[in-house]
């Protein structure tokens, strides 16, 4: 049987979506979320990266503060920093986006 990599959460945006474009005209935007635990302590701290049409809509309607309901796929990233130690990121890749502010807190957004 092959595994599933599949995950889902909703969350705060930490900060305002950052968007660029690939060499071959794709839209990618990347953000970081928090998502709530029982406590203050167990907040999960999270960066995510949208593609094409998924990029399009949270940068155009989403910010920093505002809930989003995400599915997609876990990524490891590893790089080497300044001081030339390897970092491990973990990112989820956003597949299917569901914006969650209240309409009356975003009154741009089309899809409330």
């Amino acid at each position: 049987m092959a595994d599933i990599n599949n995950f889902s959460c909703t969350g705060n945006l930490t900060r305002d979506p950052e968007s660029q474009y690939m060499t071959d005209g794709k839209q990618i935007t990347k953000f970081d979320i928090a998502i709530g635990g029982y406590s203050k302590d167990q907040v999960t701290f999270l960066k995510v990266e949208a593609w094409e049409k998924s990029a399009e809509i949270i940068s155009n309607y989403v910010k920093k503060g505002h809930k989003i309901g995400i599915t997609g796929r876990l990524k490891q990233d590893k790089f080497t920093n300044k001081e030339g130690q390897t970092v491990t990121v973990i990112k989820l890749v956003a597949e299917k986006i569901t914006l969650l502010t209240k309409k009356e807190e975003n009154n741009d957004n089309p899809y409330k």
